[in-house]
């Protein structure tokens, strides 16, 4: 059964891959391993495409609809993305991107960036037919401004382009929610602008009763929809999508939903309903590889520092694993230590160990934030040793065994 599943007797996706290729691209080389496309040109030239997208869009279809679709994916990109010499203001747009695809030494300190929320970036882009490009700060002096200048153009441009959304499939999951449709390509740089997502919504696909939140999903750099909080129908779908999106797409942004507080957005919270917990295990799971990224970056900076501080600082790893409670394991007294932003500080001492939720022991031990880290890095310089806080910290505490538990206990 060459080119046949030998389960059911349909075409495999690879197959429905191999079909849109040699459509999109007859004269290349055409190399099909699972969702991934490989392609080798008459020039030489080599491409790869990931067609996890189109692989989940067209689910349940005939074959000669997921090639269609695979096909329509594919002449998104094109070979020559080489971008125009010349680019009027009007195409510079902000960009949200997870802080993660910044740490590569490669791209850390020169493009231009600034925190926006949490574990996310705001970067400044140029917006090209095909594609989209970072200006970095090597190639902002061409523009003739300051980068708080071209924020400062990448937002209004956006807000000219008016904010629209459709009623659209998530995935194949047979829900629907509200998608950002405009502009193309940029649909989750609106997450610079908070207030938009801050007034209540009532029903999308599903009948809700009265408003609810807007529960905000940017799924992947260009994909983004919204819902109410009240429909948990199609936000558990949303959830699965998010995730499974996550896993196997490396444009995927966030895998758990965004709601404005206090005037920004946030990560959802509602550890006491079921799909608030299993959003808030989604966030543990990305917080822990935004970190552990950020981590080795910072790690392999000092390795190879020409001149290190003596004694250099000591970067400590979000502890436990997967799902668990993010924390930190701290020795007090140890020295210089930077620490991720977590859940717990876990501080051992000749005294006895104490385990903190973050912001209770903040306020006792004065960490500094440290500027220009994404996601959030703190440091502790001199630990204080009298009595009185040790005191304080000890009565907000929380059991130890809270770190061996998942959301389903936090409060």
């Amino acid at each position: 059964m060459d080119g046949m599943d030998g389960m059911n007797g349909t075409n495999s996706y690879e197959d429905v891959v191999r079909a849109a290729a040699r459509e999109v691209f007859p004269d290349a080389q055409i190399h099909v391993d699972g969702i991934t496309l490989r392609l080798t040109e008459a020039n030489g030239n080599r491409s790869e495409f990931l067609c996890s997208d189109p692989e989940r869009s067209s689910r349940g279809l005939l074959f000669e609809e997921r090639v269609a679709m695979t096909a329509d994916y594919l002449r998104r990109f094109p070979a020559d993305h080489t971008p125009e010499p010349e680019t009027p203001w009007d195409r510079i747009m902000p960009l949200v991107r997870p802080s993660a695809l910044f740490l590569d030494p490669r791209v850390a300190g020169k493009a231009i960036l600034r925190p926006m929320a949490e574990h996310l970036v705001e970067v400044v882009g140029v917006d090209h037919p095909d594609t989209t490009e970072v200006l970095m700060r090597e190639t902002a002096g061409s523009w003739g401004a300051s980068p708080e200048a071209l924020f400062r153009a990448a937002r209004e441009n956006l807000s000219r382009c008016g904010y629209r959304t459709s009623i659209e499939p998530i995935g194949a999951t047979g829900q629907g929610a509200a998608f950002v449709v405009s502009p193309y390509g940029y649909h989750p740089s609106w997450l610079v602008l908070p207030e938009v997502f801050a007034r209540p919504i009532g029903a999308v696909a599903n009948p809700v009763y009265g408003l609810s939140r807007q529960l905000v999903f940017p799924v992947t750099r260009n994909e983004m929809f919204v819902l109410p909080e009240s429909d948990e129908e199609a936000v558990d779908a949303a959830l699965c999508y998010a995730e499974e999106v996550y896993l196997d797409d490396p444009r995927a942004m966030l895998p758990f939903p965004l709601v404005v507080e206090d005037g920004r957005l946030r990560a959802w919270r509602q550890p006491r309903t079921r799909l608030g917990a299993i959003a808030w295990l989604l966030r543990r799971r990305y917080v822990r590889s935004q970190y552990a990224a950020q981590t080795e970056l910072l790690t392999h900076a000092l390795r190879n520092d020409p001149n290190p501080p003596d004694p250099p600082p000591v970067i400590l790893p979000v502890a436990g694993e997967g799902m668990q409670p993010t924390a930190v394991e701290v020795e007090v007294g140890a020295g210089e230590l930077i620490l991720p932003e977590v859940e717990y500080l876990d501080l051992r001492s000749p005294r006895g160990r104490l385990v903190v939720p973050w912001a209770r022991a903040a306020a006792f031990l004065g960490l500094e934030h440290l500027p220009g880290w994404w996601p959030d890095r703190w440091a502790v310089g001199a630990w204080p040793s009298d009595e009185e806080t040790w005191a304080g910290l000890a009565e907000a505490q929380v059991d130890p065994h809270t770190l061996d538990r998942e959301v389903w206990s936090v409060g």
